[in-house]
């Protein structure tokens, strides 16, 4: 809620020195401070998970969401024949929106799991199916995860498909910039990278930022 004095909005109420945060009458709120003004991170996680966080107004605000990392694969056989294969990178939607007032969840995408099998001689052939990593979404948007690695390895021959990048869609005010097929960089700062095939290991975990501007 915002107050007024006559049409000159108020940005902040004081008592003396003091900085009030809320005005009740009785039990009914009256009034609360905002606490993300232009500049401030109301959100910023690169661990996978839910978060949830509150505008006490509406706000105009800067997004960027990566979705995780699809994890990387190996394969062996008979110590000699081997494959490894990359996991895809997350998928980036980046732009503004505006946020009425209210609660709000945005999900950050967990890193798919890698995968690896080592089969002896005489056995059947090791392969190997790492997971897809899942989509960052906050607010109808959504950057989808890299897809798994693929890796085989049998007597005299091997075959593999690095993990698909995730795709996302651009809605209005947005860019979007596609996951790419075995890529353990990440199409943003690292985040979301694709596992690499060659320890094996797991996809990175996903990204977000919201910023009040």
């Amino acid at each position: 809620m915002v107050l007024y004095k006559g049409s000159q909005r108020m940005g902040a109420v004081y008592y003396g020195s003091k900085k009030i945060s809320k005005i009740y009458k009785g039990s009914q709120l009256l009034y609360a401070a905002d606490p993300y003004k232009p500049g401030v991170v109301i959100l910023e996680k690169s661990v996978a998970g839910t978060y949830s966080f509150t505008l006490n107004t509406k706000r105009k605000v800067q997004v960027i969401m990566v979705g995780a990392g699809g994890g990387g694969a190996w394969a062996r056989y008979a110590a000699t024949y081997k494959r490894t294969e990359n996991g895809g990178s997350g998928a980036m939607l980046q732009g503004t929106m505006t946020l009425n007032a209210g609660i709000y969840t945005v999900v950050v995408g967990q890193g798919g799991t890698s995968a690896k099998q080592d089969r002896p001689m005489y056995e059947s052939a090791a392969s190997s199916q790492a997971t897809n990593g899942t989509a960052t979404t906050f607010a109808s948007q959504s950057a989808g995860g890299g897809g798994g690695a693929y890796a085989q390895a049998g007597w005299g021959s091997t075959n593999g498909t690095a993990g698909a990048g995730g795709t996302a869609t651009a809605s209005t005010g947005f860019t979007a910039t596609q996951g790419v097929d075995g890529d353990t960089t990440g199409v943003y700062n690292g985040y979301g990278a694709g596992g690499d095939g060659a320890t094996p290991s797991n996809g990175k975990d996903g990204y977000v930022l919201i910023k009040s501007i």
